[in-house]
């Protein structure tokens, strides 16, 4: 999602908004107490989200609270969130990718939340990616889910060419091979949906798997330059430039879980969990596997949407216990059971991979990504940096521009953002 010029006038605006309201996370760290008033939730995204006996349950457990929800479509939804904390009426607790989490945070809108969580929750009870720590160390979203990215791949398509099932063993060799093999023109089929242009499963991790990233350990510098992120996008556009990918204009007509529309398919992917939630999996034959280890080693990404508490809540430590709430096995449970995210409850998790019927039969790989994955590089200026670098590596994806001339820009610009921020 993209920043937006609200995004920037906050960053001023919003620090003196919140002053005004004269709370901070330490103060609002307290007994819970029986908690009444009327307590502002932001329910971003759909009712598979968020299910409705979740807040049910809720409102029950605290009978005196008079819960007043904001509900809509994903950016609509931010974006009315962006309007309340402009006008001095913030939300008290809302949801959100922790890549916005992670500069709300430095910019004043939302509270530290690592006191609360070194109260109340156990690190043994939930992944460590859900509670992702800023480059400061300071946690800022708790996760409703985990949206972990593995191997997606049609069974039909393997069986059709005699090509084995992948293995958790396969290198990003055996990838490029089994795609050369599933290409068929003839049924309009390429082998890997290389979607170069999404952050999640390509241009953020195909550097992981060749052992780097695009930023440094601090995500302060930018590493676009570095040679090996050269090799890892070389690796990923060889895919379409051999033809075992759909051209970078033509991805959307190929996709691995074609809809009506599309004009083919693709017979592997690397994807999301939420991706299965989509209509078009419904009777699509499908397994996954963990993502090839490349020349660097294993590597997976993972997306972490966060709940967060308004920096200037009244309702501080009720917002926690919703929080608290939401992440407790029995709510993990029922949340994911539509399909949408991972529980980032380990118990929830368990019983929701061992119990979902297939597809895809192999569900426990998401669970074993998670030893290895790692987030999306988000910072204070997560929103920014990635869109000045998205927007170059394009160029280089569509054949425009030379791969080295749109990383050399990319490295500049990202930097340029980083700065603002870090050196400010």
């Amino acid at each position: 999602m993209q920043p937006t010029r609200r995004t920037a006038l906050l960053s001023t605006i919003v620090p003196a908004v919140l002053a005004a309201c004269g709370t901070s996370p330490q103060a609002a760290v307290t007994s819970p107490g029986d908690h009444s008033g009327k307590l502002t939730l932001v329910l971003t995204g759909g009712e598979q989200q968020h299910p409705r006996p979740i807040l049910e349950g809720f409102k029950t457990r605290f009978p005196k609270l008079t819960v007043e929800t904001v509900e809509g479509a994903w950016t609509q939804t931010l974006d009315k969130v962006t309007e309340m904390v402009v006008a001095g009426s913030a939300p008290d607790v809302w949801y959100g990718e922790n890549g916005r989490a992670t500069g709300w945070g430095p910019n004043g809108w939302i509270q530290d939340l690592t006191p609360f969580v070194k109260r109340d929750l156990k690190e043994s009870d939930v992944f460590p990616v859900a509670m992702p720590k800023d480059p400061d160390g300071k946690i800022w979203g708790v996760a409703g889910d985990l949206q972990v990215t593995t191997l997606f791949y049609n069974t039909s398509a393997f069986a059709e060419v005699g090509l084995k099932p992948p293995t958790p063993d396969w290198k990003l060799d055996d990838l490029s091979e089994a795609a050369r093999r599933l290409t068929d023109p003839s049924k309009k089929q390429f082998g890997f949906y290389a979607q170069p242009n999404y952050i999640t499963t390509s241009w953020y991790l195909f550097p992981k798997l060749f052992g780097t990233s695009v930023l440094d350990d601090t995500l302060r510098k930018s590493q676009f330059n570095a040679p090996r992120v050269l090799q890892a996008y070389q690796a990923l556009m060889a895919f379409a430039e051999k033809g075992w990918a759909p051209p970078y204009a033509d991805q959307a007509k190929y996709p691995f879980a074609p809809a009506a529309t599309s004009e083919g398919r693709c017979a592997m992917s690397f994807g999301i969990y939420g991706a299965m939630a989509g209509p078009a999996y419904k009777d699509l034959p499908f397994d996954v596997e963990l993502i090839p280890a490349g020349p660097g080693g294993r590597a997976a990404t993972v997306i972490s949407n966060a709940w967060v508490i308004g920096k200037g809540s009244s309702q501080s430590a009720a917002s926690w216990e919703w929080v608290k709430w939401h992440s407790q096995a029995d709510q993990q449970t029922l949340r994911a059971r539509a399909g949408t995210g991972l529980p980032m409850n380990r118990k929830a998790a368990e019983e929701v991979v061992t119990g979902t019927p297939p597809p895809p039969k192999n569900r426990r790989a998401f669970l074993k990504s998670l030893d290895f994955a790692g987030t999306l590089g988000e910072n204070a200026v997560w929103q920014e940096w990635r869109t000045v670098a998205q927007a170059e590596l394009v160029k280089a994806f569509n054949g425009s521009v030379p791969l080295p001339n749109a990383l050399a820009e990319a490295h500049r610009l990202t930097q340029v953002e980083l700065d603002k921020f870090y050196k400010r």
